[in-house]
């Protein structure tokens, strides 16, 4: 394994994407081993198996996804008065890079793009009428929801190696106190394979935050986060930069590692400054 002299290995998901101190507002490819890059499949597939509860009601969100219909909508929707990470999110959703979102996104091809399509089309409007704001928070709320199964991530850490990704033999580089979680931290980087890892101690365990690199068909990154239990989660707890709480994945993991100039989803290292 080779690390690059002075990089600021900022491996992914919730707490590894503020682990340079991004934190929400701040601006901060083929198939691989194990995760698809092929199109998604029909919306009602991914509602089906992507819902929290077969057993459970539909709440708000899934029930808007469920009854947006293809005849109520716009052709097109603006998406000019988005934010430069608003843009990054939306391309991470549709998997498709951040020039073909602006300066208007096509409702059709919007729908081709399963279930994250849908939450991208309510998020700009799609089922609250014309002149609505942007609805952040929605986006979030559907990234954190379906982002993972849609793309159809590892479910556990014990997935996460069977599927090839296993960075257990990669030697750490050891944080004192990271400024992410305040205290000893791990990261794990193997750029050949594409899989950047961090780790830190809770009182339950081993908490995980990992990015997979080329593994989409737009050159972005994929994030994950696992619990002390190794199940994936979405969305972990933090504390730095001067805010503490839990923060969603991948939304919290864009802000960080995203091209300020390009709005691309593709930068492993962000090189802030601190870990």
């Amino acid at each position: 394994m080779t690390r690059r002299p002075g990089a600021t290995l900022c491996a992914a998901s919730v707490a590894f994407a503020t682990l340079t101190g991004c934190g929400p507002g701040q601006e901060g490819a083929s198939a691989g081993m194990g995760v698809s890059a092929s199109a998604p499949p029909a919306a009602t597939e991914e509602l089906s198996s992507c819902s929290r509860n077969q057993a459970d009601p539909p709440d708000e969100l899934e029930t808007r996804v469920n009854a947006l219909s293809q005849q109520d909508l716009e052709p097109s929707y603006s998406t000019s008065g988005l934010t430069s990470v608003d843009v990054s999110l939306v391309g991470l959703a549709l998997e498709v890079d951040a020039e073909r979102v602006r300066p208007t996104l096509d409702a059709n091809f919007a729908l081709t793009r399963g279930v994250l399509g849908r939450v991208v089309l309510l998020a700009l409007g799609a089922d609250s009428g014309p002149g609505e704001p942007f609805d952040r928070a929605l986006l979030d709320r559907g990234l954190s929801r379906y982002y993972a199964c849609s793309r159809g991530l590892p479910e556990s850490l014990s997935q996460l190696r069977e599927r090839g990704f296993d960075y257990r033999s990669i030697e750490p580089l050891k944080i004192e106190t990271s400024i992410a979680k305040g205290g000893p931290r791990e990261l794990f980087e193997d750029a050949e394979r594409g899989i950047f890892v961090a780790q830190n101690q809770t009182e339950d365990g081993l908490e995980t935050e990992v990015i997979l690199r080329d593994q989409r068909s737009d050159g972005a990154l994929d994030f994950l986060a696992f619990d002390a239990r190794g199940r994936r989660v979405d969305q972990l707890a933090f504390s730095g930069s001067g805010a503490t709480g839990a923060l969603p994945v991948p939304s919290a993991c864009v802000t960080c590692h995203r091209d300020i100039n390009t709005a691309r989803v593709d930068v492993v290292d962000p090189r802030s400054g601190s870990r």
